[in-house]
């Protein structure tokens, strides 16, 4: 709770204090107005309903549509808060506590102490990057806590062998490809060689397959995507 608080905290001062018009970074824009696309049912826009010389920023023409150069996961929670709430900015408070947890599984698994593990989660929460990120629309403070949960995960499966943790690491890095695929490389694949070594030399492959077909749907809605 503490750990989730500080996270909620820091990025809710960030969003509506340190930059309550968001931040200098252009990208910014490409996730709200794919966010206010899908809010309206929508992934694309229609090209009619612009010229050339007013095409939204960062997206490409493809046949009689206008196409975002993002995947839509992050979007979609960002047009999820903004319909409930009327402002996207809730979303960023909701993934600020989110990102803080997951450095908190990742450090209970490096450190095998839960309370080491909060004031590491806390630490980062005050750190820099953090503050900076987590008042923005901007999607690397999302794609950090899948893949810090989608390894803490893995972790505790490699160790234990739990079926449980292989299908939510996998599930984590499968949305996480979906979501920011060379970010998802480079933490699946340390992570898969890991796994695999593991499995080798104990003679245990189920968490490998678990982890896998759990991964797989993710990497389906991105290429059907």
């Amino acid at each position: 709770m503490v750990v989730a608080l500080a996270g909620a905290v820091v990025a809710l001062l960030s969003a509506y204090v340190l930059a309550p018009q968001g931040s200098v970074n252009l990208d910014e824009v490409v996730y709200l107005n794919q966010a206010e696309a899908i809010a309206h049912g929508h992934l694309t826009y229609d090209a009619d309903a612009y010229t050339p010389d007013l095409r939204p920023y960062l997206t490409g023409l493809a046949g009689d549509r206008l196409v975002f150069k993002y995947q839509p996961l992050w979007p979609a929670l960002l047009a999820a808060a903004g319909v409930t709430t009327g402002d996207h900015r809730p979303a960023l408070v909701v993934a600020g506590a989110a990102a803080a947890l997951a450095f908190w599984l990742l450090a209970r698994e490096l450190t095998g102490r839960a309370g080491l593990a909060a004031a590491a989660a806390v630490g980062v929460t005050l750190s820099p990057v953090f503050v900076a990120h987590s008042g923005t629309a901007l999607a690397y403070l999302p794609a950090a806590a899948l893949g810090a949960a989608a390894l803490a995960a893995a972790l505790r499966a490699g160790t234990t062998g739990g079926l449980r943790w292989a299908a939510a690491a996998g599930l984590g890095l499968g949305l996480l490809f979906f979501h920011r695929p060379y970010d998802a490389v480079i933490v699946g694949a340390p992570v898969g060689i890991w796994l695999l070594w593991r499995a080798r030399a104990a003679s245990r492959w189920r968490p490998v397959v678990v982890l896998g077909a759990a991964a797989l749907p993710g990497l389906v809605i991105w290429l059907a995507y």
